[in-house]
């Protein structure tokens, strides 16, 4: 299901050249089995499927997002976790973006216009947005705007919009689509991976999203983010009100969860990674057990013996070039992410109480700050399997308790750990709010922090070097020594 709108539109570039060679025979030289025009309802599936793999499976997320979040670490073919990476990688995501998914979403946007369904159109704008934010949130300025075009409009080498003009055009997305949306259809059904075509849901999407995207701006424009973030919740439909409303894609036997799919074949390249273990080991988190397995290579731990029964989990510690740990030795992700039917989660409800919370500390609403958190963490904790006592019990830790003066660090912490198999998110907002703390591992390129940003493909260098340049100069990227220092326009701190 990777297939780009290039592709579905050669039949149909073949067709128009046999007709004007044969004239008279347009009819027979039609093929019943290669349709010139797809339903918009058949794009947004092939988005969904498509983008899930890259931004929530193995390309982008637990390869680049989990591995940069020390999630996870890699135990062996480690150039990830030194950041030193490959060429070849950043131009296939680049490209499959923008001719796979994105694609796929923005002209189901369009079509949905054009066939009259207002649910499809804002389905389609909804998906491009999530994805676009994903993308700019990796990149920074990107091309968006002049995007989409290189056959209708004739645009092969689109400018670059700055990150905040990106965000400009996906908040105004993201408002209409939920403006759109008419709760009584269903045009959709089961093309809709997410929601099954439930308009209601697909509201408190978009508003939820809206949500994300202006507290993401919160330091870099203050003014517009409160202001969108106040009209995200009065929104029409609102946003989310409990777990049921998740935005998630869940996998069958057959579509197979892409984290399953990998682990089949490769299953010695990712481990639980040391400072995630470390953390929740201290914090005595009951989500430790569901995020990683235990390890039963050895028996004893620093002169101790295992209790009967006793689990214990090791992390791997990142940036490491070479396998110094045996496969059995440190612990791999749980097994409900690398269940053949899990679920992989596009947003949450805890991930809406965070931004709730962190809102109400900014003085953006009237939200109780304490309220939201407590109920964010203990969502989270509820989703991976604890008990709310559980989570009772966790809050009332010095360190995991509410302290108004010190909200900024503690909502970081709590969303890096509920953000667990979000890679991309937790990238985001570790950037944005600065904590945990994150250096990279021995061996890595850098040295005092994490990278801030993703290298542009060295394909744009070849096919669309003024434009790249243009974008490179403006956030102050010089060339290969600062490319992954450059810090987002919304990074600020």
């Amino acid at each position: 299901m990777k297939n780009s709108i290039l592709v579905r539109l050669a039949p149909m570039l073949a067709l128009t050249l046999g007709a004007a060679a044969c004239d008279g025979l347009t009819d027979l030289n039609q093929d019943p089995n290669a349709p010139t025009e797809v339903p918009a309802r058949f794009l947004l599936t092939d988005g969904q499927q498509d983008a899930a793999d890259r931004l929530l499976g193995s390309s982008f997320n637990f390869g680049y997002g989990e591995v940069l979040v020390q999630h996870l670490a890699q135990i062996q073919y480690a150039e990830e976790d030194l950041y030193l990476y490959r060429s070849s990688d950043t131009d296939f995501l680049f490209r499959e973006a923008y001719s796979g998914y994105l694609m796929d979403f923005h002209r189901a946007a369009e079509l949905g216009a054009e066939e009259g369904e207002p649910n499809v159109q804002a389905a389609g704008l909804i998906m491009k947005s999530w994805a676009m934010q994903n993308l700019t949130d990796m990149w920074g300025d990107l091309p968006y705007s002049e995007a989409f075009q290189g056959i209708a409009g004739g645009v092969i080498t689109p400018k670059y919009d700055t990150q905040a003009q990106i965000y400009d055009k996906m908040l105004a997305d993201v408002t209409t689509a939920a403006g759109l949306i008419k709760t009584g259809e269903n045009p959709l059904g089961a093309q809709d991976l997410i929601y099954g075509g439930n308009g209601a849901k697909w509201q408190k999407f978009a508003n939820s999203l809206r949500l994300r995207m202006a507290m993401r701006i919160a330091d870099a424009n203050p003014t517009k983010a409160r202001a969108e973030f106040v009209a995200a919740l009065a929104g029409p439909g609102g946003v989310f009100t409990d777990a049921a409303d998740n935005a998630q894609i869940c996998y069958t036997s057959t579509t197979r969860n892409p984290w399953f799919t990998y682990w089949q074949t490769r299953p010695g390249d990712y481990r639980a990674g040391r400072v995630l273990v470390d953390t929740m080991k201290s914090l005595s988190d009951p989500r430790l057990s569901a995020y990683a397995q235990p390890i039963t290579a050895e028996k004893t731990y620093g002169g101790r013996t295992l209790a009967a029964g006793e689990k214990h989990f090791e992390g791997l510690p990142a940036g490491l070039a070479a396998n110094d740990y045996g496969f059995t030795q440190v612990s791999q992700p749980g097994a409900a992410l690398l269940a053949q039917t899990a679920c992989l989660p596009v947003m949450t409800y805890e991930e809406v109480l965070f931004l709730r919370a962190e809102a109400a500390a900014r003085g953006f609403t009237a939200d109780n700050a304490k309220t939201m958190y407590d109920a964010a963490v203990t969502a989270s904790m509820v989703r991976w399997g604890a008990t709310t006592a559980e989570a009772q019990a966790y809050l009332a830790q010095p360190r995991v308790m509410w302290n108004a003066t010190n909200s900024r660090a503690l909502i970081g912490l709590q969303k890096w750990l509920a953000l667990y198999g979000q890679g991309l998110e937790a990238y985001a907002e570790v950037r944005r709010l600065d904590n945990p703390v994150l250096r990279p591992g021995p061996n890595a390129v850098l040295t005092t922090s994490i990278p801030a940003r993703y290298p542009y493909p060295y394909s744009e260098e070849t096919f669309n070097a003024t434009n790249l340049q243009e974008a490179m100069t403006r956030q102050g990227i010089t060339g290969a020594a600062n490319e992954q220092t450059a810090k987002l326009w919304w990074d600020k701190n």
